[in-house]
């Protein structure tokens, strides 16, 4: 029987759960505007979502029934869970939690063709059967119907969610599936996507960290294949540009080879295990990946370069070059536009020389380098 569970878009956009608070009181929280999320008990965590996804799947699989009964032994086999007195606890705490947890759209909720208000629970009771024990347990009717009829929906598959097991992890995955619903490549601000996840972080050094990490989860437990690239327009801000890798038989070689081998040193384009390797490589981590340690085995290497070249694919040496090498070329785009031009430093105009340098006061020179650092946290402005 299929484990692909029917989810409406909606509820992949905004959260149903959250990934990084583990509250034991109630909370109204408010990611963006025309969306307001109450858990009036404690915030369903990871395996409160698990826990739901197999009884929207048992739902679905049975014609969308919204009453079910099942054991308690049941649903925790079905989550890869223990069937100990801890967890039978813990399964009656997370239908409580998701009793109390309500979901209002104030005109975001998007059908496919327009926005709509919308008001949600999901579900509305359960209770135990005296005699067999048995969990009764009721989804909200409208909550459902919403799903069943929705025509703006992707297919969560149960499987993959529960191998990936990290809580950012999962929900990165549930917006990059409502993402890559007819497009190849979705660019965001990291601080943005922190609030979409969301993560508690707000500097973006520490975001990159967690979202770098549920990308590699992703690659390695699912189906889908990200390319993940990081910009760093200034201090202070990062970008994320996320792209799904096509998808392409095992036993060939990955659409972007050739174009690959043509950076490999002349000499050795001929090498079948360099070939087999950098396909490889493409495949697991993307071209942005190979390239540049491609170029790091070719500047560096000056003995044995087939043993060097496969040594950086698999350990990435050329990650500090290549971020070091961007910065450089930054930095030099930035000192080219300097010269002889108007720079405003924390609001006063000034012209610079030839060289770049800027004569602040008699006694205070600005050197080239510092109008680079100044340019790159925002103090100052090349103007002309």
């Amino acid at each position: 029987m299929t484990k692909n569970i029917k989810q409406d878009i909606n509820f992949l956009e905004y959260p149903l759960w959250q990934p990084e608070i583990k509250s034991k009181e109630a909370r109204v929280w408010k990611d963006r505007e025309g969306f307001i999320y109450r858990a009036g008990y404690k915030v369903p965590s990871k395996t409160d979502f698990v826990f739901l996804l197999f009884l929207l799947m048992h739902s679905q699989q049975n014609g969308w029934k919204t009453d079910m009964v099942l054991t308690q032994k049941e649903i925790l086999k079905g989550c890869n869970l223990e069937g100990g007195k801890w967890w039978r606890d813990r399964l009656k705490d997370s239908l409580e939690r998701w009793v109390n947890v309500t979901l209002k759209f104030e005109g975001t909720f998007y059908d496919g063709r327009e926005y709509q208000v919308m008001n949600f629970g999901i579900i509305d009771d359960w209770d135990i059967e005296k005699k067999t024990r048995h969990l009764r347990i009721r989804f909200n009717p409208r909550w459902l119907l919403r799903i069943r009829q929705s025509n703006f929906f992707k297919y969560i598959d149960f499987e993959q969610i529960k191998a990936l097991q990290g809580p950012i992890a999962i929900r990165l995955y549930e917006l990059l599936i409502k993402t890559f619903k007819g497009r190849l490549v979705w660019k965001i601000d990291a601080r943005k996507l922190a609030e979409k996840i969301p993560i508690k972080d707000k500097y973006p050094a520490h975001i990159i960290k967690k979202v770098e990490a549920a990308v590699n989860r992703i690659n390695t437990n699912t189906r889908l294949k990200i390319d993940l690239e990081v910009e760093r327009p200034r201090r202070g801000k990062a970008i994320f540009i996320f792209r799904k890798r096509p998808r392409y038989k095992k036993n060939l070689e990955h659409p972007e080879t050739d174009e690959m081998m043509a950076l490999v040193r002349k000499e050795f384009r001929g090498y079948r295990t360099i070939r087999a390797s950098v396909s490889r490589w493409l495949a697991k981590k993307g071209s942005d990946y190979v390239r540049r340690n491609i170029l790091y085995a070719n500047e560096k290497s000056t003995r044995q370069y087939r043993v060097y070249l496969l040594g950086a694919l698999k350990e990435d040496w050329a990650s500090e070059w290549w971020e070091d090498r961007v910065n450089r070329e930054k930095d030099l785009a930035v000192l080219k536009k300097i010269k002889n031009a108007q720079v405003i430093v924390d609001g006063k105009r000034y012209e610079s020389d030839e060289n770049g340098f800027i004569f602040i006061e008699r006694n205070k020179v600005l050197c080239p380098g510092e109008v680079v650092r100044l340019v790159e946290n925002g103090r100052a402005e090349v103007v002309g």
